[in-house]
């Protein structure tokens, strides 16, 4: 029994004895803590650095992105100007159209006004009785062209009764009103040369000083020679 105690005494001295210490459960605690804050340090700075790395990205694509914007959007205002100067292009086409039709139409309305003065003034010719005899003035008008001008224009008429061709001259006495004072002016000088046989056209531009106004015009009508008038008639002048 003594032997088998020494033994066993033996056997513990040469064997190493470990000896666990228990830590306090607060210690545990603040370790797991700790382990915890640098797991979630670690996946913070992982979603960080991912998270970077997704911007840079949307930051090189931003540009392209924003390159094909640009360029649709310059494709889309050229074919807004194109559209706009062609419509500009067209609308100035009719306008220029619409204007070059109103004067036609002011033309045509001025010839048609002259045809009806010129078929009124040869039916009376027709409706005169057959003992109307001498030489008279009809239908005279007088045109402002502007800058002092005016188109003095009348028809020579001589009656049925005569046979013979009237050969003389005609002017024109006109009297205008320049600055309140009214003045009188003899043009054509020389006078006009007229033939009538039964009735003949005459038709004359005469100026007065410019920013005067025409009131009256005497046309005088003068045999070949003579010096005296044959024929005078005064004619007011509208406008």
């Amino acid at each position: 029994m003594l032997r088998n105690a020494r033994r066993r005494w033996k056997i513990m001295a040469d064997a190493d004895i470990a000896v666990r210490r228990r830590l306090p459960w607060q210690l545990k605690l603040l370790f797991l803590l700790l382990g915890g804050g640098v797991l979630a340090i670690g996946g913070w700075l992982s979603f960080e650095a991912g998270y970077d790395a997704g911007r840079n990205a949307e930051k090189i694509l931003l540009p392209k992105e924003a390159q094909r914007f640009a360029q649709k959007q310059t494709d889309l205002i050229a074919d807004m100007t194109q559209k706009i100067q062609t419509m500009s292009q067209e609308m100035r086409v009719e306008v220029t159209t619409h204007q070059s039709l109103a004067k036609e139409i002011q033309q045509l309305h001025n010839e048609n006004r002259g045809l009806r003065d010129q078929v009124a003034f040869y039916e009376s010719l027709l409706t005169r009785g057959s003992g109307s005899v001498g030489l008279t003035v009809e239908t005279f008008k007088a045109e402002a062209q502007g800058n002092g001008r005016y188109l003095l224009g009348m028809v020579m008429v001589q009656g049925q009764a005569k046979s013979d061709v009237f050969k003389g001259e005609v002017d024109f006495v006109l009297t205008y009103e320049l600055k309140g004072q009214l003045a009188k002016l003899t043009k054509p000088v020389p006078r006009l040369p007229i033939s009538v046989v039964r009735f003949h056209r005459v038709e004359s531009m005469v100026e007065v000083p410019e920013g005067a106004r025409l009131k009256q015009v005497e046309v005088r009508v003068f045999g070949a020679g003579d010096g005296r008038a044959k024929l005078s008639r005064l004619f007011e002048v509208k406008g």
